[in-house]
C-alpha cells in the first residue's frame, strides 16, 4: 500500500501560519523546488521538486531525522501525484477551489534569486492583455498585484530557468490598486500619474 515515489511530496502537520517560504527554506537543500501549493485549512501542502532524487532524499531523510518547520514536526510522504497542476491554483481548499474572478491578479514569486521589478513583471504580462497597474510588496518573499488577465498562461512558470516561480491567484483582497509613483516597485501604466510621488497600495 506504500505509495511509490513521486516528484512531488506530501507534507501533513503544517504548522500554523507557514507560509511557501518557510518550507521552501526548509526543503531547499534536499534539491531545487518548483512548485509549492499550502492547504492551510487541513494544515497539509504540497511540494514538488525539480528531479525524483530529491523528493527520495527529503523522504528518506524523514524517517529518521525530524523536519522541523516553525518549530513544529512536519510529516512527509509521496504524493499520488507525479506533478501539481498548475491549471487550479489551490486556497486552502482540498477541492481545488479557486477564488472568484477578479481583473486583480496577485503574483507570489517563489525563490526570488534574482531582482524582480515592475519592466519585468510588465514585460511577462503584458502580451496576455493590456496591463494597467502593477504593485510590489516585499513580504514573505516578494508579491505583486498585477491587474491582468495572465492567470492560465503564466502560472507555475519560471521567471528565469529554475527560480522565481510565479504562482498566481485572483485577488481576494485587493478590489482596485492605487499607484501614486513610478518607480520600480509601483507603476501606473495608464497615464494618470504626471511626476507625482507617494506610496502605493491596495484597497
Amino acid at each position: 500500500h506504500n505509495t511509490p515515489p513521486s516528484r512531488v511530496i506530501h507534507c501533513r502537520a503544517v504548522a500554523d501560519g507557514c507560509k511557501e517560504t518557510d518550507l521552501i527554506q526548509v526543503l531547499q537543500p534536499f534539491g531545487t523546488i518548483t512548485y509549492v501549493t499550502l492547504l492551510p485549512k487541513i494544515r497539509q501542502a504540497l511540494v514538488e521538486f525539480e528531479s525524483l532524487e530529491s523528493a527520495i532524499a527529503v523522504v528518506t531523510y524523514s524517517q529518521t531525522s525530524p523536519l522541523t518547520v516553525l518549530g513544529r514536526q512536519m510529516f512527509v510522504n509521496y504524493s499520488k501525484s507525479q506533478e501539481i497542476k498548475r491549471d487550479k491554483v489551490l486556497n486552502g481548499d482540498s477541492n481545488g477551489a479557486c477564488a472568484e474572478a477578479s481583473n486583480i491578479l496577485l503574483l507570489t514569486i517563489i525563490n526570488p534569486l534574482h531582482p524582480i521589478n515592475v519592466k519585468i513583471l510588465h514585460k511577462i504580462c503584458s502580451p496576455s492583455g493590456k496591463v494597467l497597474r502593477i504593485v510590489i510588496f516585499h513580504k514573505n518573499g516578494l508579491q505583486a498585484l498585477s491587474a491582468e488577465r495572465a492567470l492560465a498562461v503564466l502560472n507555475g512558470q519560471d521567471i528565469y530557468a529554475g527560480c522565481c516561480t510565479l504562482k498566481i491567484d485572483y485577488s481576494k483582497k485587493a478590489k482596485k490598486l492605487n499607484v501614486f509613483k513610478n518607480d520600480d516597485e509601483t507603476w501606473d501604466y495608464t497615464g494618470a500619474l504626471n511626476g507625482t510621488s507617494g506610496k502605493a497600495h491596495a484597497q
